[in-house]
């Protein structure tokens, strides 16, 4: 009991002190655990991270305790310490070892700590159901079915209208509770068998002839014993699925941009978005395929250029992988380095693939750089919708010592269920969870997004061109890649 209690406690205290506002249902149990997030590990989660381990460390102590304190003798009883041994040992690994520290062990770790718990109160249900009252054991056998409910639900991605960090807790609470109806059955069972000793004589049985009967104990032992034979069979084959996961990301998109001087982008990956018409922001350039506004330099680089025309209009580019790609979850990123200019403004961003159903700005759009007239601050912002049809914004933004115009710089933005961070190089400029919208907004950014590279002109944002303006303005971008 005291275990149980203490983990609740410790995950209560950490999720208060979270930094920025902690979701039961949209985050993760094991984000507690770590001191700082983001895909570059640089920005801070919680100050009191380190509890939340200690925490899972002592349940998994105390549930190995348990396993030996059970002085398991019959078959049953033996199978479901067996259980909470592996349980505990699942905790302790989840623990230890954070998910962002090495994620299959830590997988692995919370997978036998699920499963084997489940089956843990499943077995402590089912052991004592004939001798002990019913309702206690039913509890047991409730919380255990609860916990194979969430895992399963949670290993499929399935939320169950409560939030991926709510399945999670779904599973790991009914575990925790499940050990605790266990652990009184087995003081239950201990105290009524003393009892018994105490105050039962042995008398004469009479002469069966040397035949047996199989009592209700006996056969309560042989039916759990065929279902922990088919549990440990579903956990092996969960165990080894979590194993089998990938390691690492996996590589779904890569553009190196190698190619001859002069020639298109792959076909296979970009397509265009053409024409003029301002774009909702009051741009001036005419958005065109024609190879003075879009090509490959012959140097590993993309070449997006605004071009002054002889009339004073301007032209440029904007590609994306509307026809190829969209990734829901995952990180994207892009090497480039962006042009400076009055009224110049290039972008690296992303738009929901429903934008041709719904509309912006019920599409979501993340942009994950945007740099404006003298290049000297990167942008980064997400534009969702309003209950009411309109649209809002999150946005951050970093100063650079430098134009970000005098360089390549590495650009990227990371999404998980509910969260989304974004940065240049090893920095990290924004960084928003789903409960950062407030209650008559609307997140709709766990949906796939594809991805869009342009360089604009004019417009609300940068302000109009000028005579200064370049007659050419080029965002070179050396590669982009996406992984999963």
């Amino acid at each position: 009991m005291a275990a149980a209690l203490q983990f609740f406690v410790c995950e209560f205290v950490v999720a208060a002190t979270w930094d920025g506002n902690y979701s039961y249902s949209r985050n993760f149990i094991s984000d507690l655990g770590l001191p700082y997030c983001g895909p570059t590990g640089l920005a801070p989660c919680g100050s009191s991270a380190l509890l939340i381990n200690i925490s899972f460390v002592v349940l998994g102590c105390a549930l190995a305790a348990a396993a030996v304190w059970e002085q398991p003798t019959g078959s049953a009883r033996l199978i479901g310490a067996t259980f909470l041994l592996l349980a505990g040992v699942g905790a302790v690994i989840v623990g230890l070892v954070t998910s962002k520290a090495n994620w299959p062990l830590h997988s692995l770790g919370a997978t036998l700590f699920l499963i084997f718990g489940s089956c843990a109160a499943l077995a402590g249900g089912l052991s004592t159901f004939t001798d002990i009252r019913r309702r206690l054991p039913a509890l047991a056998a409730a919380f255990a079915f609860l916990g194979f409910i969430g895992y399963f639900a949670y290993s499929n991605k399935w939320q169950l209208g409560l939030g991926p960090g709510g399945v999670e807790r779904l599973s790991a609470y009914a575990v925790i509770l499940g050990f605790v109806c266990s652990v009184h059955l087995v003081a239950s069972s201990r105290t009524d068998g003393a009892n018994q000793r105490a105050s039962l004589r042995p008398e004469p049985q009479p002469d069966d002839g040397g035949k047996r009967q199989g009592g209700p104990g006996r056969r309560s032992t042989a039916a759990f014993a065929l279902i922990s034979i088919g549990l440990v069979t579903l956990a092996g084959f969960s165990a080894e699925r979590a194993k089998a996961a990938p390691v690492g990301p996996v590589t779904t998109m890569s553009d190196e941009f190698d190619g001859a001087s002069g020639s298109a982008p792959d076909s296979n990956t970009w397509s265009y978005d053409l024409g003029g018409g301002g774009w909702g922001n009051g741009e001036v350039q005419t958005y065109t395929d024609d190879r003075a506004n879009v090509q490959l330099d012959g140097s590993g680089h993309l070449a997006i250029t605004a071009v002054r025309e002889a009339d004073g209009s301007f032209t440029s580019a904007r590609i994306t992988t509307r026809n190829s790609l969209a990734f829901t979850n995952g990180r994207a990123e892009a090497r480039i380095r962006v042009p400076a200019g009055d009224g110049i403004h290039p972008a690296f961003w992303l738009l929901g693939t429903d934008i041709d159903g719904v509309g912006w700005p019920r599409s979501g759009e993340i942009d994950v750089v945007e740099t404006i007239n003298d290049a000297m601050t990167s942008n980064c912002a997400l534009h969702g919708p309003t209950v009411s049809g309109g649209d809002y914004q999150l946005s951050g933004n970093t100063v650079g010592d430098d134009p970000f115009s005098a360089d390549f710089h590495d650009y990227w933005v990371q999404r998980s269920p509910g969260r989304i961070s974004m940065g240049v190089d090893q920095h990290v400029t924004c960084a928003f969870t789903a409960a950062d919208v407030d209650a008559h907004e609307t997140w709709v950014f766990d949906q796939p997004f594809y991805l869009l590279l342009n360089v604009a002109v004019g417009g609300k944002y940068p302000g109009p061109a000028t005579s200064r303006t370049p007659t050419e303005s080029t965002m070179l971008v050396d590669w982009v890649r996406v992984t999963s």
